[in-house]
């Protein structure tokens, strides 16, 4: 299958009939424990849009269809001074894994960060999954490990 990668707005991306499907799927696959179930607040993604921090980018099949998306923040890290690029998520449809989509939203992430000044790009994994095994082949080094405590 090829895939085509672009920027979208965020009307595009939700507005796209796959959308609702493919964010059910997204939040059965990656929902944390203690965090309850992933719940797209479109509300908080709109301010995001807004202020010009959140960029979408939308996986489109052969067909058309909308297979996977990426959500990339492009903000100035306090702790260092330096924009970076931060994904806040990555989804491709189980069914288009194979098809190339993941790793054409990520270097087309990369770019579109590069492009606009940013010193890197922060890619988040679950752990042991399969982003965190291809993620080294893609050049990415593990800087830190994630711990999570429900406090509820």
């Amino acid at each position: 299958m090829m895939c085509k990668v672009t920027l979208v707005s965020m009307p595009e991306l939700i507005g796209d009939p796959m959308f609702d499907d493919l964010v059910e799927e997204y939040r059965i696959e990656s929902s944390m424990d203690g965090m309850g179930h992933a719940n797209w607040n479109k509300e908080m993604y709109a301010k995001l849009d807004q202020a010009g921090i959140m960029h979408l980018f939308a996986a489109h099949g052969s067909a058309g269809n909308l297979v996977g998306f990426m959500v990339v923040l492009l903000t100035v890290v306090p702790h260092y001074g330096a924009l970076t690029a931060t994904t806040e998520s990555l989804f491709v449809g189980g069914r288009y894994r194979d098809s190339g989509a993941g790793l054409l939203l990520i270097k087309e992430a990369e770019r579109f960060a590069k492009d606009r000044g940013a010193i890197g790009l922060l890619l988040s994994a679950p752990h042991g999954g399969t982003l965190s095994k291809v993620a080294p082949r893609l050049g990415y080094r593990q800087t830190n490990d994630v711990f999570f405590k429900g406090l509820t």
